[in-house]
């Protein structure tokens, strides 16, 4: 977990590269290091499509947050249920617990989603949901390499060097590449 917060914050902070949420790439990256990558990008593209339509007959009722998140998390649990269901009864996915997502976190990126298509553009809301796909997919891989799982599980003060660097990119203070690329006609 703390090296996918290393990879997110690289990205966001020297990069320039926008996701929803902080940590939410390096959750979801950990939640497929346990399933089959297809099976749960399936799961996701489905639930997000049903949660946001929810969503939007939802915006109609006026509910307040609280209670509003918290039907959208009882639609993503059953959605989620539905479809380790449906993926269990084709034998589809290699056990039941292949495609558990972070219920959370899926409730919260189909409300960002929705908010940020409402308030900026449903375009610029798909550019943060890839771009927060690319960096989960960076941090699948870093979660994946088991090279770098025996080193921590076997010297886990090495995540003082992740804390380190976690430092070094909080103090950070120079140009996103981001942003070399939006300024090129200034030179």
């Amino acid at each position: 977990m703390p090296l996918g917060a290393l990879v997110t914050t690289l990205f966001r902070t020297v990069i320039g590269i926008r996701t929803f949420g902080t940590f939410t790439p390096t959750l979801l990256a950990l939640s497929f290091v346990y399933a089959d990558w297809t099976t749960g990008l399936l799961t996701f593209g489905v639930v997000l499509a049903i949660g946001l339509c929810s969503r939007a007959l939802l915006d109609r009722l006026k509910l307040l947050v609280v209670p509003r998140l918290s039907v959208m998390l009882t639609l993503v649990v059953l959605c989620i249920v539905l479809m380790v269901s449906v993926l269990d009864y084709f034998n589809l996915t290699p056990s039941v617990q292949a495609v558990i997502l972070p219920m959370v976190i899926l409730t919260m990126t189909i409300e960002r989603f929705y908010l940020t298509s409402e308030e900026d553009s449903p375009a610029f809301a798909l550019q943060l949901l890839g771009t927060t796909m690319l960096i989960g997919a960076c941090c699948y891989g870093v979660l994946r390499w088991k090279a770098v799982g025996r080193l921590v599980f076997t010297f886990p003060e090495i995540h003082l060097f992740t804390i380190a660097g976690l430092v070094l990119l909080g103090r950070y203070s120079g140009y996103r590449l981001t942003e070399l690329w939006r300024f090129r006609d200034f030179k």
